[in-house]
């Protein structure tokens, strides 16, 4: 079974609708923004610098609305455009001079400040004050646009041709022709000194110093953009008041100074710890010490014996004698005494008893 579907007039109108008003994923600036900074920038240069202000031209609106929205679709905040052109080649492709000679310069800014922030940070040094204050500029063209992460993309594109450079006094007191452009990518003149260098990273130096040298029409904003520092921070190292604008071809700006030697701690060969050998601890061995015994010194058999040293021997001698002589005979009358005193009272020596024969 085949089912039929019909679709109603009113909803294929209501898609046709769709896809006609679908929003564009580009998102371009407003007219009326750019017509403000374009406005701004001719207050600037008309009330300060009393010149004639500059007129829109249509291919410098292209010219920088196309690099505006080329710089947000890519992320890239620099004057090197679509296919590697610059600021000229825009200005000349987008028909801007009709085959005349073409003089420009080129403001860019990428953030997310309103215009006239931004038409104020351009006067904050010589090369973005071009198109303020230089008489012989008689054109101009803007563009913003919006990157997918909602930054803003701020262009000015600035120009005379040959024969048609403006007239008044600018801001050192005389006419001038043929200007550069204000941050890196310009249009050419017949003299080289209207030309701006291209920013190029320095090389390193033994030290460790970056030093980069000023070319023609580089600025604090394009070098440190190209070195990933800001203009401010590239003052502070040099010693630069921060309101200076001012940049002197060959000057030497120091980008980071020497690298700090971090001191290398030499390392001590720590030796593997000795086997220790066991000290053996002598007990020590307590050796008696001997204590005088006090010897008893014999005492004489009667205390006067000490006193018989002094006595005269041969008079000791005698004495000996007599005390030999008493005691014998004391010993015959004891035992004289003991005999007689054993015997019986009837005992006769004459006769004695048998039993003592």
């Amino acid at each position: 079974m085949r089912v039929k579907t019909n679709i109603r007039p009113v909803q294929f109108f209501v898609i046709i609708c769709a896809v006609l008003f679908a929003p564009v994923t580009s998102v371009r600036a407003q007219s009326a923004s750019v017509s403000d900074m374009i406005a701004q920038v001719n207050a600037v240069r008309t009330s300060t610098y009393g010149l004639s202000p500059l007129e829109t031209d249509s291919a410098l609106m292209s010219s920088a609305q196309a690099h505006a929205e080329y710089m947000a679709s890519t992320g890239s905040c620099s004057h090197t455009g679509a296919g590697g052109t610059n600021a000229k080649q825009r200005m000349v492709n987008a028909g801007y001079g009709g085959g005349a000679t073409v003089w420009g310069t080129e403001n860019i800014y990428c953030g997310g400040r309103s215009v006239s922030e931004v038409v104020t940070w351009w006067q904050g040094d010589y090369w973005h004050l071009l198109p303020y204050k230089e008489a012989a500029y008689r054109s101009i063209g803007g563009g913003i646009a919006t990157g997918a992460d909602g930054q803003l993309y701020f262009v000015i594109d600035v120009a005379y041709t040959s024969g048609s450079a403006g007239s008044g006094s600018t801001s050192g007191g005389g006419s001038t022709a043929g200007t550069t452009g204000s941050s890196g990518s310009t249009s050419s003149t017949a003299a080289a000194a209207q030309r701006v260098v291209p920013i190029v990273t320095a090389t390193l130096q033994p030290d460790g110093s970056l030093i980069h040298e000023v070319k023609q029409g580089q600025t604090y904003w394009g070098i440190g953009t190209a070195y990933g520092i800001t203009a401010a921070e590239i003052k502070q190292l040099n010693g630069i008041p921060s309101n200076s604008t001012v940049l002197s071809i060959g000057q030497k700006l120091m980008i980071h100074g020497p690298y700090t030697a971090t001191p290398v701690l030499s390392e001590t060969p720590t030796s593997e710890p000795a086997t220790e050998t066991p000290t053996i601890t002598q007990t020590p061995t307590i050796t008696n010490t001997p204590t005088s015994t006090g010897t008893p010194t014999p005492r004489p058999l009667f205390e006067g014996a000490a006193g018989m040293q002094n006595l005269d021997r041969r008079g000791l001698g005698i004495g000996l004698v007599v005390v030999c002589v008493l005691g014998l005979g004391l010993m015959i009358v004891g035992g004289m005494r003991k005999k007689k005193k054993d015997e019986p009272e009837d005992y006769d020596p004459l006769n004695p008893p048998i039993d003592s024969l």
